[in-house]
């Protein structure tokens, strides 16, 4: 669903790409971060008038400008909770920051096996990790995947509500910057399904 929200969520869309750079790729692609961190004012005051509650934010790059689908990896999103268990998350809102074109597509791996990471992770995989299908790490699609859906997101479309607790990949191509990707997510309390989270950004007015 694409959101009427600020097209450009981020303070600082330099420092963060800087910050990517720094973190480099042994940080698995993605950096976490807290929403005070990094989140216009503006785009916080709306979060809050709409007692939604940022927990953290994921800061997607691999200081690079493409991807395809050969090195990418359908995955859906899980959180450690406090039992040692997985949850799946439900959604996040997405933003591409700069010339990256992005597409975020959906599949059914109900043919292939789900692969959970160990329980003892470091903290940021606790927060943000994801399942794996046929084997931990497996890029590429695998034959018995079934695409369901794909959306494309720019900065110029905007930023998109995304499902993540059905499997995903995104592929992005840009021309002249490192591609850099923002999905805030949160406190999903209030939620219990993806019809519940679409109900309440219809109801929000934001599509």
């Amino acid at each position: 669903m694409k959101l009427n929200l600020p097209k450009n969520p981020l303070v600082d869309p330099v420092a963060v790409s800087t910050r990517l750079i720094a973190n480099g790729r042994g940080g698995g692609g993605y950096d976490l971060v807290k929403p005070r961190d990094v989140l216009t004012d503006e785009i916080m005051d709306i979060f809050s008038d709409l007692k939604l509650k940022p927990t953290f934010v994921s800061l997607f790059g691999a200081c690079n400008r493409t991807s395809s689908l050969s090195n990418r990896m359908i995955h859906t999103d899980i959180q450690q909770q406090s039992d040692l268990t997985w949850k799946k998350m439900l959604f996040g809102i997405n933003w591409e920051i700069g010339d990256a074109e992005n597409i975020f597509s959906w599949y059914d791996m109900s043919k292939l096996t789900e692969c959970y990471p160990e329980v003892l992770v470091t903290s940021k995989f606790k927060t943000l990790s994801g399942i794996h299908y046929g084997k931990r790490f497996n890029l590429g699609i695998p034959d018995d995947a079934v695409k369901l859906d794909d959306t494309l997101i720019t900065f110029d479309t905007g930023p998109t509500l995304v499902r993540t607790n059905v499997a995903h990949m995104t592929v992005y191509k840009s021309k002249q910057l490192l591609r850099v990707g923002v999905s805030v997510r949160f406190d999903e309390s209030d939620f219990d399904t993806w019809e519940d989270v679409t109900a309440f950004m219809s109801n929000a007015g934001l599509q």
